[in-house]
């Protein structure tokens, strides 16, 4: 049986392999928005074997036999989290990663005993699983949730185990036991009828698809946390509103060192967008407690237009528009929820910038970091802060003289879409 790695000093971070910690060398943990679900993640991992008398290339059982295609070895990275420091824990790590393992070998690396690991999240599953059902009627999202999680259970068979959880804060993370933690958070504020009706075929869709519509239809998001014992299928309802808020070290109170900023503080983007809806025939939009009742004729389709406000109003209330026609959405809710999901999208896009911080934080996608628009922390104390929305994280810790443990962190300017966005309005056109 190999014995974990146990290195001299505290690491930034700590790689374990079908639960088997490794002597890990560089480290590279990419947490993105792009991807199958709301969060993705990606690792590479050089580590040496052997090592003080352990073959830890023998922790690898796909290694051992090829003929195992349904098989998975699990990779595991956690990460210091200065946040939770206590007094009975002064060095505390969270689960930044939990994922399976998609190749092993050699790595660039001169040394020819440091080997090479790639790992991805659990949803870069999602798009080998065809999805065959159809949404018809009177439906909510916890009933497409259900689905989602049945096929997956499925297709992973007693690999892991997946529980459905469901997240309104930040704080209400608890371990239940299992493989999985269940969120508490509040059911009934996060059902929402859904009244599209859908169709998915197997030889067409997968859950990657299903996953997709289902956050157009309901501007709510769905992703993969990994926690000590697994990961945690969890569906938000806003998560950028209710996601973990830094400050940068030189505001008051804050507490997260930034090494860098290249984040852009406004570029003219675009404040508004135009959606047209598929033309439905008498389409109820009906709440799931039977408030506000509204229908699309045979031959109309609903356009609405979603305007930022704060961008509106730094730009001299000049309008810059974008008009998107491509849309399934067949209800005036439905429009109008896409309409601000996919300005929200392309306003991250155009506010898209880079910034440096100390690898002792836990920062991931939608997460929001308050920082002045300098390329550095000497700053004129005139110059107002801005609050940057998280869209990547590249946590990197490499075992070299020079090199400092950070994170690499893309962000653009924050949108909260209940809060920043505003539908400013909605017609009824002839198809």
């Amino acid at each position: 049986m190999v014995s974990d790695f146990q290195p001299q000093e505290t690491c930034p971070t700590r790689v374990y392999c079908n639960e088997t910690r490794l002597p890990a060398n560089d480290i590279d943990v990419h947490i993105r928005k792009e991807g199958p679900l709301a969060i993705n993640r990606y690792a590479e991992v050089n580590f040496t074997s052997p090592w003080d008398g352990e073959d830890y290339l023998s922790l690898f059982d796909t290694l051992k036999d090829h003929s195992n295609q349904d098989g998975f070895d699990l990779l595991r990275i956690e990460t210091r989290n200065k946040e939770l420091e206590s007094e009975d824990d002064t060095e505390p790590y969270s689960t930044l990663f939990h994922g399976f393992v998609t190749g092993v070998g050699g790595s660039n690396h001169d040394n020819q005993k440091i080997h090479q690991c790639r790992s991805q999240g659990f949803e870069h599953l999602l798009d080998s699983i065809p999805a065959s059902n159809a949404f018809k009627g009177q439906y909510t999202n916890k009933d497409v949730l259900e689905y989602i999680h049945k096929e997956y259970t499925n297709k992973l068979g007693n690999l892991i185990t997946i529980s459905k959880s469901y997240k309104t804060e930040v704080t209400q993370l608890s371990a239940e036991g299992g493989l999985l933690t269940v969120l508490p958070g509040s059911l009934i504020g996060l059902i929402k009828a859904i009244k599209s009706n859908k169709t998915f075929l197997a030889n067409k869709h997968t859950l990657t698809d299903v996953v997709n519509w289902f956050s157009e239809k309901t501007n709510q998001q769905i992703w993969f946390q990994p926690i000590p014992e697994g990961v945690s299928l969890i569906i938000a309802d806003n998560l950028s509103q209710n996601s973990t808020h830094h400050t940068a070290h030189y505001l008051q109170d804050g507490e997260t060192q930034i090494i860098n900023n290249n984040a852009l503080s406004e570029i003219k983007p675009i404040n508004s967008v135009v959606l047209n809806s598929k033309a439905a025939g008498s389409t109820a939009d009906v709440d799931l407690l039977g408030f506000d009742v509204t229908s699309i004729g045979d031959k109309e389709f609903t356009q609405v237009k979603a305007r930022h406000l704060p961008l509106y109003k730094r730009s001299g209330k000049v309008d810059f528009s974008d008009t998107i026609k491509k849309s399934d959405s067949e209800t005036k809710r439905e429009t109008e929820q896409e309409a601000k999901k996919k300005l929200k999208e392309r306003i991250d896009g155009a506010t898209s910038g880079s910034m440096q911080v100390v690898h002792n934080k836990y920062i991931q996608p939608f997460d929001t970091i308050e920082a002045r628009p300098t390329v550095n922390e000497v700053a004129n104390d005139d110059i107002n802060s801005l609050t940057y929305e998280v869209s990547r994280c590249h946590y990197k810790a490499h075992h070299t003289t020079d090199g400092i443990p950070h994170i690499d962190v893309q962000a653009g300017i924050h949108t909260d879409v209940e809060e920043d966005i505003e539908i400013i309005r909605t017609n009824e056109k002839d198809a």
